[in-house]
């Protein structure tokens, strides 16, 4: 496996982004939210690049 240190985004923010979706008062998000919660990102190239595996 992989770990390269990070935190996950804004848990309220996620909370909130599904609320107003579930509520239709959102009608799209800003391009920047789904690279901000996914931190994992760079170890998921890491493990994909080198073939590192669980």
């Amino acid at each position: 496996g992989v770990s390269i240190g990070g935190g996950i985004g804004s848990i309220s923010d996620i909370l909130d982004a599904s609320q107003l979706i579930a509520e239709n008062r959102l009608r799209r998000l800003s391009p920047f939210f789904i690279p901000k919660i996914l931190i994992n990102m760079a170890s998921g190239h890491v493990s994909m690049k080198y073939g590192f595996q669980v």
